[in-house]
C-alpha cells in the first residue's frame, strides 16, 4: 500500500482508538492521546462479579432440581434467558464503549490487555465471569502499574476458573493428603509464557512447577478468591531464583512473586514487543521495541511511561498503514464511520446483534470473545485475510450500506471515516459510484480502510 500524507490526527484516531466518528474532535498526537487514560470514562458500571455469581448459582441450583424432576423446565427458562440477557448485554456495551467513545485509546488499551490476558467465554460460566474480568481486572488498571494489572488478573475468579486453577491442590498439603488431588500448572505456565516473560525466556520447567506450587490455596468460592492454607503446598518456592512463602504460604507471597516477575527485563521485552507489534506493525522494528522496554524498567513497570515511550518514537507515526484491522476492529470501525449511538447498539434485539454482528464477524474469522487459546488473537495480517474472510468482510460492507447508506453522500462519507487517509484511487472509485450506498460500501471495503 502507497505511503499517503496523512496527518497526525487521523493516525491518533486511526491507528490508536477505533477511527473516526462525524463528532470526532481533533487529537494532539502523542499528549492528547495519553490525556484520554486520564478520564474517568475508562471505568465501566455494569453488574459485579458478586451479582454474576449469585445469577450463576440460581440458575445451577434450579437446573439441578430440573434434571431431578423436582421441578419443570418452566421455572429454569426465565433464569437461563436473564443469563443469556446479560452474556448479550456485555458484548453490547462492549461494542456501545468502541463505537461512540471520545477515548479511543484508552478504550483500545482495555482491548488489548484484556486479550494479553485472555479469558476466553466459552460457556455460561466463563462467559458471565469474562465481563467481570474485563471490568474489575483490567479497566482499573490500564493507566497504572503492570504488577498491579497482573496481580488483579492472574488472581480473578475469572482467570482461575479459564486455566483450571480451581482445581489445583498441593500434593502435600492437608487437604492433598487426606484426599488426593494434583498440582495443575495451567496458571503458573500462561502466567510466565504468555503474561509476562515470553515464550522460549528465561524461566524453566522447574520454575513452572515451583510457581504452582505457590498458587495453590487459592480457591473460588461464592464470595469470589479467597486462599485457604489446607489446600497449599508447604514449604518455601523457589522461582527465578527468589524464594517465596514458607510453612503454608499465604496469598502475599504469591503476589510478592507476581510483582517481582513483572519487574524483570524478559517482563518490559515481551510486552513492548507485544505493544509495537499491536499498534505499529507485525514485524517492529527493534529500535522501538528497544525505547519502549527501557522506559518499562526505569519507570517499574509504569504502563503510562510505557506508552509515552511508544508513542513519542518516530515510528509510532509512520503515515503507511501498516496493521489489518481485526474483524471485531473492521466492525467497530464501520459503526463509528456511520455515526451509530450507544441507544441504538443498545435496542438492538437478540436476533438483530446475532445476525447483523456476531455472525458476520464470525464469518470474517473472529468469533466474539471466544479466542481459541490463552495466546488470544493472532496479531499477523495472514490470519486474517483470506480469500473467505475478505468475502465475508465485502458482503458485509454492502449489507451495512445498503441498510445505512441509502440516503449519504459518499463523498462526505469518504472524508468521515478516513479524511486525509483515503487513497486517490478510492477517491477516484466513491466518486463515480453508481448510487450513494454502492459508494458506501466501497468506502468501507477500500484497502485503507481496512488497515490502521
Amino acid at each position: 500500500m502507497a505511503t499517503m500524507a496523512i496527518s497526525t490526527n487521523t493516525l491518533a484516531h486511526i491507528r490508536f482508538g477505533f477511527g473516526l466518528r462525524p463528532d470526532s474532535r481533533g487529537i494532539d498526537g502523542a499528549q492528547g492521546l495519553l490525556l484520554q487514560l486520564s478520564s474517568s470514562a475508562v471505568l465501566d458500571g455494569a453488574l459485579d462479579l458478586d451479582g454474576r455469581t449469585s445469577l450463576l448459582r440460581e440458575y445451577q441450583a434450579a437446573a439441578r432440581k430440573q434434571r431431578k424432576g423436582e421441578i419443570s423446565e418452566d421455572r429454569v427458562k426465565p433464569l437461563r434467558a436473564n443469563i443469556g440477557a446479560l452474556i448479550r448485554q456485555d458484548f453490547q456495551v462492549e461494542l456501545a464503549r468502541q463505537v461512540t467513545s471520545r477515548n479511543g485509546f484508552a478504550e483500545r488499551l482495555v482491548s488489548f490487555w484484556a486479550d494479553h490476558f485472555t479469558v476466553s467465554a466459552r460457556g455460561r460460566h466463563l462467559s458471565i465471569l469474562r465481563g467481570a474480568f474485563v471490568n474489575e481486572a483490567i479497566r482499573p488498571h490500564i493507566s497504572g502499574r503492570f504488577g498491579d494489572m497482573l496481580v488483579a488478573s492472574t488472581l480473578h475468579p475469572g482467570m482461575l476458573v479459564y486455566l483450571d486453577q480451581t482445581v489445583s491442590v498441593g500434593p502435600n498439603s492437608r487437604v492433598g493428603k487426606a484426599r488426593g488431588g494434583g498440582l495443575n500448572e495451567n496458571l503458573a505456565r500462561e502466567v510466565l509464557e504468555l503474561h509476562t516473560l515470553g515464550v522460549g525466556s528465561v524461566y524453566s520447567q522447574g520454575d513452572v512447577t515451583e510457581l504452582a506450587e505457590l498458587l495453590t490455596g487459592i480457591r473460588v468460592t461464592g464470595e469470589g478468591m479467597n486462599f485457604f492454607p489446607r489446600y497449599a503446598e508447604p514449604g518455601p518456592e523457589t522461582v527465578l531464583g527468589v524464594s517465596y512463602g514458607g510453612d503454608e504460604g499465604d496469598l502475599a507471597d504469591i503476589e510478592a512473586a507476581l510483582q517481582d516477575i513483572a519487574r524483570r527485563p524478559e517482563t518490559a521485552r515481551h510486552l513492548a514487543r507485544k505493544l509495537a507489534v499491536h499498534f505499529v506493525q507485525d514485524e517492529p522494528e527493534e529500535g522501538l521495541v528497544d525505547h519502549i522496554a527501557g522506559a518499562y524498567l526505569a519507570s517499574g513497570g509504569d504502563l503510562m511511561a510505557t506508552y509515552g515511550a511508544l508513542l513519542e518514537h518516530g515510528d509510532a507515526w509512520v503515515p503507511e498503514l501498516r496493521k489489518v484491522k481485526q474483524p471485531k476492529d473492521y466492525v467497530v470501525t464501520s459503526l463509528r464511520a456511520l455515526g451509530f449511538g450507544d441507544t441504538f447498539l443498545m435496542d438492538l434485539t437478540a436476533k438483530e446483534l446475532r445476525q447483523g454482528i456476531a455472525n458476520p464477524m464470525t464469518s470474517m474469522g473472529q468469533v466474539p470473545n471466544r479466542p481459541a487459546g490463552p495466546d488470544g488473537w493472532p496479531e499477523e495480517a495472514s490470519a486474517w485475510i483470506t480469500p473467505a474472510t475478505l468475502s465475508a468482510r465485502i458482503e458485509w460492507a454492502g449489507e451495512l450500506a445498503r441498510k445505512f447508506g441509502q440516503d449519504r453522500d459518499p463523498r462526505e462519507f469518504l472524508d468521515v471515516a478516513l479524511a486525509d487517509a483515503a487513497s486517490d484511487n478510492t477517491s477516484f472509485l466513491v466518486a463515480g459510484a453508481e448510487s450513494k450506498w454502492e459508494g458506501v460500501a466501497l468506502v468501507l471495503a477500500s484497502p485503507e480502510f481496512n488497515r490502521r
